[in-house]
């Protein structure tokens, strides 16, 4: 369950089983780097982290359930990445 009280499955405006497309692999292999960081900001790995789940085939409701995010914030990230790529990550250099 969410903030709003639905649960991912009961969102129907949300049921995109695959990230359209995958990743390019440049993409890919740069969120993988990103989760493996020793030192990056929580809110940046999650994000990371449910493109790289949606990339391996799982279901958003799954992503949100793992992630513990709702719908929504899911929707708005997807959005938010095909827009501006990578740099939507806000990345910090931490070296």
């Amino acid at each position: 369950m969410n903030l709003l009280g639905l649960s991912c499955r009961e969102n129907s405006s949300f049921q995109h089983n695959h990230f359209s497309g995958g990743l390019p692999d440049d993409q890919r292999i740069a969120l993988e780097a990103l989760c493996r960081r020793r030192k990056v900001d929580a809110l940046v790995w999650k994000r990371a982290r449910a493109f790289l789940l949606l990339d391996a085939g799982e279901d958003a409701g799954t992503v949100c359930r793992i992630l513990d995010i709702g719908p929504t914030v899911l929707t708005e990230w997807r959005f938010a990445f095909a827009g501006a790529g990578l740099s939507f990550f806000g990345l910090k250099d931490y070296s």
